[in-house]
């Protein structure tokens, strides 16, 4: 009888059941492409290697750390190819994301923080650019608009104090157009750079399959959460922020985004880029554990994409 209903299980509590008795890797692969959650899933993997390991115990198999990591990876890796062959991008980077987790490699999670900041920098650049750019285009429109019948004395100093905004503007407009490209060279060596692991191969897995990732559900609400438009019906995360020739002209708000600053009445822009990196303020009253856990959520949906992950 039991052995008839696990022939084909279908919850998660029946993939828990035939995967525990029997801890097959194509039985795992089946799972993984079923409809059950990703917590469901994530359960399930990690019950699914536990097994592997009693498995070999009972058999009195040489217990190494190293060689029942190796076999966990090893299972994992299979699972992973099999998942690309099958088109299933999305299982594949929750598999990559637990092999993430048992390589445990302080230089990969470095080589993410590192490439999550220069994203940043990069939106906050071109934001910047596009704000400063508006505001150019404001000034001269002003200058346009004064009225001839206007006292002299007050067209005059209207006219001084815009151009001399002018001035200011288009200056910085220039050291930010050495920025990018400065920063845009950064970022091409920080991707020459990626790791040969699970995170690199994650990385370039998700922004090669999906070019919108970063419209993910978790992202917008961390953009929401921040105050930015994703919270508003302007949609300017998802619109071109930039009319040059700028590669990170899509993206989430940063601290200089121009209908931020505009809707909050404030023209203060963020000028310390450390306040717009995906890190937790002091003063937040926030427990480490809390501020940690924060963080791995923004690396997970960055480089992974998976949400319930973390």
């Amino acid at each position: 009888m039991f052995r008839f209903l696990f022939r084909n299980p279908k919850t998660a509590e029946d993939w828990h059941a035939h995967l525990r008795r029997n801890p097959n890797r194509q039985k795992m692969l089946k799972c993984l492409l079923s409809d059950i959650s990703f917590s469901d899933k994530r359960m399930i993997l990690n019950a699914f290697l536990q097994a592997c390991v009693e498995k070999r115990q009972r058999w009195k198999l040489p217990q190494d750390p190293k060689k029942l990591a190796y076999k966990k990876q090893s299972k994992l890796l299979w699972l992973e190819s099999k998942l690309d062959e099958a088109s299933h991008i999305k299982t594949a980077q929750f598999i990559r994301f637990a092999l993430y987790n048992e390589e445990d490699n302080e230089n990969d999670m470095d080589w993410c923080s590192r490439i999550i900041r220069a994203d940043v920098k990069a939106r906050w650049l071109v934001q910047r650019e596009a704000y400063l750019n508006e505001e150019v285009q404001a000034l001269h429109k002003s200058l346009s608009l004064l009225p001839l019948n206007a006292d002299e004395a007050v067209s005059a100093a209207a006219a001084t104090q815009a151009e001399f905004k002018l001035k200011i503007y288009e200056k910085e407009l220039r050291l930010l157009d050495n920025a990018y490209w400065a920063h845009k060279k950064h970022i091409w060596l920080l991707e020459a750079g990626i790791p040969v692991s699970a995170a690199g191969r994650a990385y370039e897995a998700r922004r090669k399959n999906i070019p919108d990732w970063y419209l993910s559900e978790w992202l917008r609400r961390d953009c929401v959460g921040r105050g930015g438009c994703c919270g508003r019906g302007c949609g300017c995360c998802e619109k071109v922020r930039s009319n040059k020739d700028r590669e990170w002209k899509y993206g989430h708000c940063t601290g200089a985004c121009g209908c931020c600053m505009r809707t909050k009445g404030c023209r203060k822009v963020v000028i310390d880029l450390e306040d717009d990196m995906y890190e937790l303020p002091d003063d937040c009253e926030l427990s480490e554990d809390c501020q940690q856990r924060y963080v791995t959520r923004v690396m997970v949906a960055y480089i992974w994409g998976c949400e319930g992950c973390a």
